[in-house]
This record gives C-alpha cells, structure tokens and sequence, in this order.
C-alpha cells in the first residue's frame, strides 16, 4: 500500500488527506479521504474524531510536554496560562521572530522556541497521528503555504517538516491546490466547459492570517491534457480572519474599558490573559453572528435587523455585556471593505486582474477557499465589486478539506500516471520579482513570471573602482517604489582579485520545484541567501531540543 500525503498547514486550523493506493485497479480520488488528527480535546480527554487540528499551542515546560489542538486552544481562550500559549505561526515563520515561554511553576528557566519550531510541533501532531492510523512511516509529504510565501518562509517550513520528521517535502501554493482539488471533483467541475482558449478562473483564498489571489487560465487540448496555467498572483497580505478577530476584540476592549480604568494599567501577564480572552471571545461571536446572518443572505431587510447580545466574563469575576448587529459589524470591519484601501479585500483582486492584463468581465468563475471565506462579508464585498456581471458562476471549496485534498492529488501525480488523474501541466510564477540593488538602483534579478525547475544568469556590473568585496543586497516586490521592496539579506563578499568599475560578473540562479532560490557567483561558489534558510540535514534535525518534548503526550502515551 502506497500513502500520498496532503497537509494544509494553516494558521488557524492544519488538515490532511490521503490517497491509499494500491494498484491500478484503484480509483486514486475514490480512496482520497480526510484523516482525523489525534489530539486532546478541551477536557484533556483523548479525541480521535478531529478532522481540524486548531493551529495553538500549550507549552508545559515542566513536564517537558507540549500540547497542540483543541486542548491548547480552551487554555488560550481561558485566558490563564497566557504566557505558555502561542498562536500566529504562520505569519510570523521565516522571520526573527521567537516566544519566550516561562515555566509554570517558576523553577525552570524560561525557554525560547522560533516560528519554524513551533510550526514543527504541529507537523510532528499530523505525522504521528498518520503513522497511529496508518501503521506505517510516512517520510514523503506534499505542504499548502500561501502563495507568495518568500524564500525565507518557503525553507523555513520545509525545515519544520523535517523538524517533525517528513524527509521528503514537497511544497505547493494553497490557490493552486484548490485548483487541483477543484479540477478532479465530480461534484463540482464540468469537464465540458473548458475549450483550447481557456476559461480564466479567480481563486480567492482567504484563511485565518492570509489572503492570496490568484488567476489561472485552464484550458484543455487536444489530447484531454488540463493547462493551468497561473496568470496573475497577488502579492503578500496578511489579511485573515485573525485581524476581523482583533478588530471585533478591540470594540469588546472598549466596551470593557468604558467602566474601568485602561488595561494598561494592569500588571503584563493579566493584560496577556485578557487579551486573549477578549480575542477568543470575538472569534466566537464573529462565528455565531456569521450563522445567523448566513440565514437571511437574500432577505436583505431581515438580515439588517439581526443582532446578538455577547456576555462574558472578561476577567476575575469582571465582564463585559454588548449587542453587535449587522450594520455594527459592517461598520467595525469597513476598513477591509473599503473599495479604494491598499490593505482590503478587493486590493488583491485588482492588482491580479491589472497583472492579467484582463477586465472582471472576462472572469468565468470566482472560488472561494479558505476558513473565512464563509464570512457573510467576504463573498458580499466580491459580489458587489463583480455586480455588473451576470456570467460570473460563485464556487465555494470545502474551506475545511479543499486544499488538503489537493496537495494529496498533487502528490499522487508527481509519482504515479492514472486516468482518473487528469494530466496537469502547470505554469507558475512568483508573487513578487526578486530584486538585485546595485549602488542606488534596483534590477530585477529573477522575474516573477519564471517556473519552478527554471535557470539563468543575472550580469551584475560593478557600479565602482577596484571593488573587491562585492555588495549583493536581495529584496521581494514589485513596481518602481524601493520603500515597498522587502529585504531578503544583504551582505558582502570577497572576491579573489578586486575587479574595475563596468566590469561584469555573472550570478547564476536556480528556481526549484518548492519556488526556493539558488544563487551561486561563478568565481565564488554557491552563495547561499543567508545562513539561517539553509535546509536541516537529517542529523541536524534530530538535535534540535523540540525532540525532547512529548507532543500531546507523543499521542497519548502518558
């Protein structure tokens, strides 16, 4: 038996689905299915039913335990281990950034854990509960991240996986695995409606900490083959249900506060403890009204009478009491639905459609993924922003599976050839150029439009006299604005003899299958972006101190 793995690491809540394979003779999308990912439930009990494995974590360093899940998500919504709960990794993985978390008992030295280990204990959750059920090493996995991730988080969850003990990771755009699931569902896709010129489709994924667009031209030739060929992509926004949770929770902070003095007035930890209660609190009541309003989607003059009292209790004993109602709501999130903001729901869709060079009537369908996507606001702003256009079909993916399944399907066609797998060629690009600085000006380096598996070579001209430690200074963006670049590193590098001002040296680059960059200088040697993006050995892997922590008690061993 053959297992191809799928997991969509979200930051909300992670996934998996399997393709248990065979021979031949199996129907590699009837044998897909979405697996249960063994973690504690709210009341520490064992729970084997979890399709969603929520993307928070719970460190007991004292125990040298750490629990990832639905148990570690009730301790954050309490609001009473605030300091040794963590939550947000995905937007933060790549980075610098790193939690510092104190024992609870005070007598342990505090510890430090990074974005790509904490995103490894979650992975490790996911593989230990896949060998549990299927009885068998898992070593090869197919990861969703968001699609204008950077170089910087691409390797650093590749790392993760290896973290968690995967050795051959695959990683894969989420807009382009929902195409991939969208594609091969027989429920949803009519094989009929493509043609030789194509129909364009617009992916709005839109998760807990992200949104990315992306536009895709599918098309069908002769020979049955599906060209997906990806047209536009927008470039990094993290912009998710988390922020509308913030947003919601800053309103029930005021309302806290009209009574009281300021939270910061309070000691550090019960403003943690606080904040995370009002947050959780937020999200639940964002949820409830959004099932609510969901009801009366076409009743427009009932939805705008729809309201809900939210109660809870804040902190020792201390509550807080509002109504939130739908033009509430709207009012409150109207910075995300503004049609001219940068940082909106529809800035994405713009800047994909100007990217395509195509106008929104020349959109066939518009899929909506990823967990908030069912946010009664979400599909109201696109389908206002798309109401002059009749033609235009609204697909909803499983916000839950969709992607998961996808990265699955992916996997499975990376090594096998079926004829219920439909023969994919995929043309991909990047988010963002890379950029190359080079005395006060900035060159592309590698377009944005070039495919994974693609080479070439930059010619850097050496902007001054007789230079001998180079300056190589990377940034991801677009357009002509420096001030919107990010950085990826800048250093210098010594040459072996100093070169003249006007004289070329070529840069050699290599874009793997994962959209991870490779640079070498001819005359120096492979030049790596920067120390900390280099993949983990297996053997490095297995010192790092993660190791030492049980995950949910290595699945319920103690």
């Amino acid at each position: 038996m053959a297992y191809f793995v799928g997991i969509d690491l979200g930051t909300t809540n992670s996934t998996v689905s399997v393709i248990e394979y065979n021979d031949f003779l199996d129907n590699p999308i009837e044998k897909l299915k979405t697996l249960s990912i063994y973690q504690y439930d709210k009341n520490h009990s064992p729970n084997l039913n979890a399709v969603e494995l929520p993307s928070v974590l719970y460190f007991d360093l004292d125990n040298e335990t750490v629990y990832t899940g639905e148990y570690a998500k009730s301790i954050y919504g309490g609001g009473s281990r605030p300091m040794q709960t963590v939550r947000g990794v995905k937007t933060r993985i790549g980075g610098e950034s790193a939690v510092e978390i104190p024992s609870i008992s005070g007598k342990k030295s505090s510890e430090y854990f990074d974005m790509k280990q904490c995103s490894a204990l979650y992975l490790k959750t996911i593989r230990l509960s896949l060998e549990k059920q299927l009885n068998e090493e898992i070593d090869e996995v197919t990861i969703t991240i968001p699609a204008a991730f950077n170089n910087d988080e691409r390797i650093a969850t590749e790392n993760a996986a290896r973290l968690a003990g995967f050795k051959n990771v695959n990683l894969l755009d989420e807009p382009t695995a929902a195409l991939y699931w969208h594609i091969h569902d027989p429920e949803a896709f009519v094989e009929e409606q493509l043609s030789e010129e194509g129909m364009n489709v617009l992916v709005y994924d839109i998760g807990g900490g992200t949104l990315d667009v992306s536009i895709a031209n599918i098309s069908q030739d002769l020979t049955g083959d599906v060209d997906i060929n990806i047209i536009a992509r927008s470039p990094r926004m993290d912009l998710g249900g988390n922020n509308f949770d913030q947003l919601l929770g800053a309103y029930f902070l005021s309302e806290f506060e009209r009574a009281r003095s300021s939270i910061t007035d309070r000691a550090i930890e019960e403003q943690n403890r606080i904040i995370a209660r009002i947050v959780s609190e937020a999200e639940k009541a964002k949820i409830e009204f959004n099932d609510r309003i969901s009801q009366y989607i076409d009743k427009p003059r009932r939805r705008d009478r729809q309201e809900q009292a939210v109660g809870f209790e804040v902190i020792d004993g201390q509550s807080t009491l509002t109504t939130i109602t739908y033009p509430m709501l709207n009012q409150i999130f109207s910075c995300y639905t503004d049609r001219e903001g940068r940082e909106t729901l529809l800035a994405p869709i713009k800047q994909t459609l100007s990217e395509a060079n195509i106008k929104p009537e020349d959109i066939s369908e518009i899929l909506f993924t990823g967990g908030m996507s069912n946010f009664y606001l979400v599909e109201e702003t696109i389908r206002q922003y798309f109401t002059d256009i009749d033609m235009i079909q609204y697909k909803f993916i499983d916000p839950v599976s969709a992607v998961s399944k996808g990265a699955s399907i992916y996997q499975f066609a990376q090594e096998e050839d079926h004829v219920e797998i439909k023969k994919l060629k995929l043309q991909d690009r990047m988010a963002d150029d890379i950029l190359i600085k080079i005395g006060s000006s900035y060159d592309v380096m590698i377009p944005r439009t070039v495919n994974p598996g693609e080479q070439g070579v930059f010619e850097y001209q050496v902007p001054e006299e007789e230079m001998i430690d180079i300056p190589i200074f990377l940034y991801y963006g677009l357009g002509n604005d420096p001030s919107a670049y990010t950085p990826i590193d800048g250093r210098f590098f010594k040459l072996q003899k100093a070169v003249d001002k006007d004289d070329v040296i070529r840069i050699e680059w290599f874009f793997d299958r994962n959209k991870t960059v490779h640079l070498k200088i001819l005359e120096h040697g492979e030049l790596t972006i920067e120390e900390k993006t280099v993949l983990l050995s297996p053997s490095e892997a297995l010192k790092d101190p993660i190791h030492r922590l049980k995950v949910n008690g290595s699945i319920f061993g103690s």
